[in-house]
């Protein structure tokens, strides 16, 4: 015989060998009723829910001995035993219904909260400068001119013991203002002014001024005082004739 053909004859009974031993191994084979009853743990256990195959045969191991096989099949457990989830209700109980819930309203309803306005923060604005320049005293006048820088003003006023001085119309700080005021004689007289600022609206509805500013000094921190001292007039000389031709002689 030639080496092919031993090649040939090995190779065939090799694969027959492996045929019959997967049939003799296989689930359901005669090799598995045969394992059966020595090894009742190859069964499936009962409350398995896959359907199980269970194996019986003789009491004869010998292979040569036709096996009985009897199939049971394992009917799937019902919903109910599962002890995760939740028995079937019978037939005919409502459900669950919305107002199960003790944290939930059924009659909730959203209701749309308006939002606040923003409050606007008007930034604060600096104080309207007023300055007043210095005053003459002491004087022998009966009136003295004063001048005043009011800035964003509408309205001027001076008080004095000789009365109240005021002027209207729109006054600024950089073109001064002069009011003239009346001054008693013999008498000292002590100045405040006053400034009414114009009230103006800004940005965003902000409203500035409105208010009043006074003062009793002037710009370089002196008080506004000023005297009126009494008209002093000059002596009046009387000239006498001519005593021994010595010319004339004043007379007191």
């Amino acid at each position: 015989m030639s080496r092919s053909k031993i090649f040939v004859t090995g190779l065939a009974i090799l694969i027959l060998s492996c045929v019959i031993w997967g049939y003799t191994s296989a689930p359901g084979g005669p090799a598995s009723a045969w394992l059966a009853p020595s090894f009742p743990a190859l069964a499936r256990p009962a409350h398995d829910t896959q359907p199980a195959l269970l194996l019986t045969a003789t009491s004869n191991p010998t292979p040569t001995t036709t096996p009985t096989m009897a199939i049971f099949i394992t009917p799937s457990p019902s919903p109910s035993s599962d002890p995760f989830t939740s028995p079937l209700l019978p037939s005919g109980t409502p459900g669950p219904s919305a107002t199960s819930d003790p944290f939930v309203s059924p009659l909730a309803t959203l209701t749309p909260t308006p939002s606040p306005t923003p409050t606007v923060m008007c930034p604060r604005a600096t104080r309207e400068p007023l300055w007043v320049a210095p005053v003459t005293s002491p004087t022998k006048h009966r009136s003295q001119v004063i001048t005043v820088y009011a800035g964003n003003s509408q309205a001027i006023t001076i008080t004095a013991e000789s009365g109240l001085f005021a002027v209207h119309g729109s006054f600024s700080a950089f073109q001064p203002t002069q009011i003239e005021i009346d001054l008693l004689p013999n008498t000292t007289h002590h100045l405040r002014v006053y400034s009414k600022v114009k009230i103006v609206e800004g940005y965003w509805g902000c409203v500035y001024g409105g208010y009043t500013l006074s003062t009793t000094t002037d710009r370089y921190g002196a008080p506004l005082v000023i005297e009126r001292q009494p008209h002093l007039q000059a002596p009046h000389i009387r000239w006498l004739p001519t005593v021994f031709g010595s010319g004339p002689v004043p007379m007191p």
